[in-house]
């Protein structure tokens, strides 16, 4: 799942054309792998983001730019709002 999701992320970068940001993405990318192991771990969290990836590629695909980026924007909110959750159980002592 984390090959297909790197590739995807990839691919997605690679189509938008935005050199710049797909350099800073990349940078960031290397520094972000310890936090999606914890984020791939957390239960349910592999169907959500298989759901709000299958709107990105259908956006992409449909050659929608509103709907691109609004289902990109969902995406970053769940997965920011996933670790959250993450970190508030470490910081309580609950697994995930």
């Amino acid at each position: 799942m984390a090959a297909s999701n790197q590739e995807l992320h990839r691919q997605i970068r690679e189509i938008s054309g935005q050199e710049t940001a797909t350099r800073g993405l990349e940078r960031l990318r290397a520094q972000s792998v310890r936090h999606q192991s914890r984020l791939a771990m957390h239960p349910g969290r592999s169907a959500v983001g298989l759901t709000e990836h299958v709107a990105i590629i259908n956006a992409v695909c449909a050659q929608n730019p509103v709907a691109t980026e609004q289902a990109m924007r969902e995406h970053l909110a769940s997965v920011i709002t996933a670790m959250r959750e993450i970190g508030e159980r470490g910081r309580t002592g609950l697994r995930v």
